[in-house]
């Protein structure tokens, strides 16, 4: 989705919800600035198509065991290459499993000792800025070691990423599903 098309939803929520632009604003900017260039993926947008392109993606969110995941992934796709992926709780249940996810999605305010380990394993960490995270973001950035990709579900700039939606649920099933340009 391009932030054009997500700009009116966007401040609809702002509006219903009481949300402070300006503190989202404030918490992608805080982010983009945290983030050392070590710990950023050069071409964020570029590798994350090549890894989900041409595969089928399994979602794993906080609702499943380790020996649940495990049976599902098993019956649904056992000669697949399956893209896994997990969105807050659900990156320790995978890790739990014996499966280090491809790529997470959070914003920090689960369980981001277990985000911080699936990074330094190699997963691809889409990292969401939004008003109400900005003390997780200042916890929690400099103890991750790579593979960050910085999104905000504000105006995006150059930096940072908004392909749309408000929770790291949206996020994983929007960029998922449709990975495009994002803005």
């Amino acid at each position: 989705m391009e932030y054009l098309e997500w700009e009116a939803t966007y401040r609809q929520i702002v509006g219903e919800f009481g949300y402070s632009i300006e503190a989202d604003e404030n918490a992608a900017k805080l982010l983009v600035q945290m983030l050392r260039p070590e710990q950023r993926i050069h071409d964020a947008e570029g590798e994350l198509k090549r890894l989900i392109s041409g595969r089928d993606a399994a979602i794993c969110g906080p609702c499943v065991s380790p020996a649940e995941l495990l049976d599902e992934l098993l019956s649904a796709a056992p000669d697949k290459n399956v893209l896994m992926v997990s969105v807050g709780e659900g990156t320790g249940t995978a890790l739990d499993a014996g499966i280090v996810p491809d790529i997470l999605f959070t914003d920090l305010d689960g369980f981001p000792e277990r985000d911080i380990e699936a990074c330094r394993l190699g997963t691809i960490v889409v990292l969401h800025a939004h008003g109400d995270n900005i003390a997780d973001l200042k916890e929690w950035v400099p103890r991750l070691t790579r593979n960050v990709v910085p999104t905000c579900q504000c105006r995006p700039w150059n930096g940072i990423f908004n392909w749309g939606g408000f929770t790291d649920g949206d996020l994983s099933l929007i960029h998922i599903s449709e990975p495009t340009r994002p803005y």
